[in-house]
């Protein structure tokens, strides 16, 4: 499978932050691509700090001939850009130049402000993602366009009647509206908001950015009769690498679930007021965290693959956590000479009345189970090497019990 990427060029976008930086890691350790082309907001001189950080950790821990090929310019070129800007801001000849070399662009570069509005997430997630999308459509070469999402984009579902868990499959799930994927951006742009929005109970305003832009590309391919070169990739909660480039890497702010653990660790409070509808939250109430390796894999394996257009990237049923079990681990390292403890209000997870953490990630009582069908049938597709050689699946680890 991985022979696919033998002398391939890809286009990155959103490279210098965690998960960017685990997918080019594992595109140059594992594949033979012939160039990475990294575009950077912030400049060049922002990369090579963060480079010289990275490369420092790297040489802790990887042999020194793996480290030099991850930053040997002859296989990797940073671009000074910004996906907000028309043409990301590139020089007309380095735009052109790429256009004419790249057969993969891989677009994960996005706010993950959950609180942020709609209105401040439209030119950094919609339209910016909408530019790209049409840059990659006009590139001849193209063979993929990967665009990372959430599997939270669904996260407007409700549970089905015959379980507590809200069941997300990898498709596309119609919002009900009658105005055009197009008259929804526009209104989104004029308005700041929209009916399907208002509609729809959406965890956070960039769940429903991410949900429309999921629309907006597949409208876009579409059009251009290019499905096949599309694949969105729905990734949950992005947590500390679980083997490469070794484990627990990350980057510092980068993983939403450690900062939850920490905020529950060192918050004041003497109670955590969790808002549920599930009839025992202490046992159904889950969160799906997924390390970055497990998702940069699944990317890289779905796009040899060429099949699937949504995969999920998750830890899913098997590998999921308690909401419970995440408190618990928390307590173990509280400073506070006070227990916190968890109480579930039963008057549903988007309850103003939780606690204030609870209010910011929104999701602590509910369940989501997210399909990983895709992945699975890839995976019996592969040799036992590349079985062993990827990073398909979170591996099971269970956080110790409070005694």
């Amino acid at each position: 499978m991985l022979k696919y990427y033998k002398n391939k060029s890809i286009f990155v976008t959103g490279a210098p932050g965690f998960l960017g930086t685990v997918i080019i890691y594992r595109l140059i350790s594992l594949c033979e691509v012939q160039h990475i082309y990294v575009l950077c907001r912030g400049g060049i001189q922002s990369v090579l700090s963060k480079t010289r950080r990275l490369r420092s950790n790297w040489c802790q821990v990887l042999p020194e001939e793996t480290v030099n090929a991850l930053c040997d310019p002859s296989r990797l070129t940073v671009f000074d850009g910004d996906i907000r800007l028309p043409e990301m801001d590139i020089s007309k000849d380095k735009l052109d130049m790429v256009r004419t070399q790249v057969d993969v662009i891989i677009h994960a570069a996005s706010s993950i402000n959950l609180v942020t509005p709609l209105a401040g997430l439209f030119d950094v997630i919609i339209r910016s993602s909408d530019m790209i999308g049409c840059f990659a459509l006009s590139c001849p070469k193209l063979d993929r366009f990967v665009y990372v999402s959430t599997a939270y984009a669904n996260g407007h579902l409700s549970p089905s009647s015959h379980t507590c868990d809200i069941e997300v499959d990898e498709r596309v799930y119609d919002l009900g509206s009658s105005a055009s994927v197009i008259e929804e951006l526009a209104e989104v742009e004029r308005h700041g908001t929209s009916k399907a929005y208002q509609a729809h109970e959406f965890p956070w305003p960039y769940a429903y950015a991410k949900n429309l832009t999921e629309r907006l590309l597949a409208r876009r391919f579409q059009d251009n009769r290019s499905m096949n070169k599309l694949l969105i990739v729905r990734p949950s909660i992005v947590g500390p690498s679980q083997s490469v480039p070794y484990p627990g890497f990350c980057l510092p702010l980068s993983a939403p679930m450690l900062m939850l653990a920490a905020g529950m660790a060192l918050t004041t409070s003497q109670n955590m007021r969790i808002g549920t509808d599930l009839p025992d939250p202490d046992s159904q109430a889950t969160l799906d965290g997924v390390p970055a390796d497990v998702v940069a894999d699944r990317l890289i394996a779905h796009v040899a693959a060429g099949k699937a257009v949504y995969i999920h990237a998750v830890s899913g049923e098997r590998a999921r956590y308690k909401t419970r079990d995440v408190w618990q681990q928390a307590m173990q390292f509280r400073p506070i000479p006070w227990d916190l403890k968890l109480v579930w209000g039963l008057n549903g997870w988007g309850s103003p009345n939780q606690h204030f953490l609870c209010r910011q990630y929104n999701l602590l009582g509910v369940s989501y189970t997210f399909s990983e069908k895709r992945t699975v049938e890839v995976s019996n597709t592969l040799s036992p090497e590349e079985r062993k050689e990827l990073q398909l699946f979170t591996q099971v680890k269970r956080p110790a019990k409070s005694q």
